[in-house]
């Protein structure tokens, strides 16, 4: 079969992760932000920035209960 275009790509990017239940959204984050996300990332071998603020949110959420 031919090579997937870019818009085929994104559409079953999207298609896959509306069924885990994700949701896009945009945010504006200043440079410090940023880089404590992908310091997180880094430091717990996570693939995406988008599972680094997961894990973010998940911790600050403990501490909200």
């Amino acid at each position: 079969s031919m090579a997937m275009t870019a818009a085929e790509r994104k559409s079953k990017e999207k298609t896959q992760k509306n069924a885990m239940g994700l949701l896009r959204r945009s945010y504006w984050l200043d440079e410090k932000s940023l880089a404590t996300i992908e310091k997180i990332r880094k430091s717990n071998s996570l693939k995406s920035n988008d599972e680094a603020l997961t894990l973010i949110i998940e911790l600050a959420s403990r501490q909200l209960e």
